[in-house]
This record gives C-alpha cells, structure tokens and sequence, in this order.
C-alpha cells in the first residue's frame, strides 16, 4: 500500500512514497489538502460545492467525477 503526505506549509505538494508528485491540478490539490485535513468522512455534494460554487448540481458532480478519475490516474488506484 503508498503511503502519502500532504505538505501544506508554502507551496502544497503531496509525496507518495517519499517521491513528489507532481499533480498539475489545481482544484485536485485543493481536493486532497481539504480531505488530509478534514476530521471524518466528506460528502460529495459538499466537496463539489465547495470547488465550484456556482455551479449546477449536475455540472459539479460531473466535474468532481472527472477530477477524481484524473487524480486516479495520476496517483494509482490508491487514492
């Protein structure tokens, strides 16, 4: 199993392993800085509102279901 870390002092970065990830994605960052430092389990509807506010409820899960498949494949099937 990867282990990560999330650093969110100066510029965030997440490590798998010890080695750097580079993501290229923002609203992903902001995804996993939110998750490491939740307390407890996150709704999807929350998380997708949180990113994109103005959105439609259909167009924010859409786009939250996109940004996980791209972290997913950026990450492994770990995330």
């Amino acid at each position: 199993m990867a282990l990560f870390s999330v650093r969110t002092l100066g510029f965030p970065e997440i490590r798998q392993d010890g080695r750097l990830c580079p993501l290229g994605l923002r609203k992903g960052m902001a995804l996993l800085v939110y998750l490491a430092e939740t307390k407890g389990t996150v709704g999807r509807d929350a998380v997708a509102t949180m990113l994109w506010p103005d959105g439609s409820e259909e167009e924010v899960r859409t786009r939250l279901r996109r940004l996980l498949h791209r972290l997913q494949l950026t990450l492994g099937d770990h995330v």
